[in-house]
């Protein structure tokens, strides 16, 4: 009977060995996801600003009803007359079902220097009581055009200075970024939908648990006007004392699944 006690007490031992270790892992990986969750609600939020801006800069008489972002609860209201221009994206002051089924209210303020495709454009985007999907988003976003690269692309410098106060929680996420987007088709067509940008360059923040990171694009992303995600292209995280997370957007297809490594483990992924 003592030997059968005995054996009892090591399985239990044992098994509470292992499921404290289980859970210190699942805490780690939630941890990994919460900051991954952040990045990509910041990088989406000011992605999607920049998108419909462009439409409306590039002077879509439709976009609001193109199937891209914007549906017909947004007034869009474009001065010409003020120096630098004034663009106006006004979603009202309750939720507004947006065509990529994100909810957005407020408004987003663009100042302009001169047309979207016009070397030396400066655009200037800010935020007023604007949130998407209860997330209050802060913050400005600046992009000049730099005119055409060697290959005859137009190409845009892109800074972000912003943060973003989370619904569920209230916590804040810091995310600046510098970044470089090249215009590689659809230029010489007036079908926005076809546009094609690929986009390089880095950003850092703090997530919303008050960790620091920063983020290297190691393969351009590339941005489809028509898909609301990252079609393709990589990013790399990587935090001091922890191991760097890379996020793979695949090989092209139109759709909200990413693959993660983190410490030579991957793990499929829903944006």
């Amino acid at each position: 009977m003592k030997r059968l006690f005995c054996f009892v007490l090591m399985v239990i031992t044992l098994l509470s060995v292992f499921t404290g270790c289980r859970k210190d892992k699942t805490e780690s990986e939630l941890a990994e996801f919460g900051l991954i969750k952040d990045n990509s609600l910041a990088e989406s939020s000011y992605d999607d600003a920049l998108t419909m801006t462009d439409g409306a800069l590039s002077g879509v008489q439709n976009f609001k009803s193109a199937g891209i972002i914007l549906s017909s609860c947004a007034t869009v209201t474009i001065d010409v007359i003020m120096d630098p221009h004034l663009l106006i994206i006004d979603f009202g002051t309750t939720n507004c079902l947006c065509n990529d089924q994100k909810e957005r209210r407020g408004k987003i303020l663009v100042s302009f220097t001169g047309a979207y495709r016009d070397s030396g454009t400066v655009i200037n985007i800010s935020f007023d009581d604007y949130f998407v999907n209860d997330n209050k988003v802060l913050g400005t976003k600046t992009v000049t055009n730099k005119g055409t690269n060697i290959d005859g692309n137009l190409w845009y410098s892109i800074l972000v200075n912003g943060s973003i106060v989370k619904a569920e929680t209230g916590d804040t996420i810091t995310w600046q970024s510098a970044r470089t987007r090249t215009w590689i088709e659809g230029e010489g067509t007036t079908v926005w939908s076809d546009d094609v940008y690929l986009i390089s360059g880095s950003a850092n923040g703090e997530s919303s648990s008050g960790e620091e990171y920063q983020v290297l694009i190691t393969n351009n992303l590339r941005r489809e006007i028509g898909c609301h995600h990252f079609v393709s292209g990589e990013l790399l995280i990587t935090r001091t004392n922890k191991p760097d997370i890379n996020v793979d957007f695949g090989n092209g297809d139109c759709d909200d699944q990413v693959t993660i490594t983190i410490n030579g483990v991957t793990y499929n992924y829903v944006i």
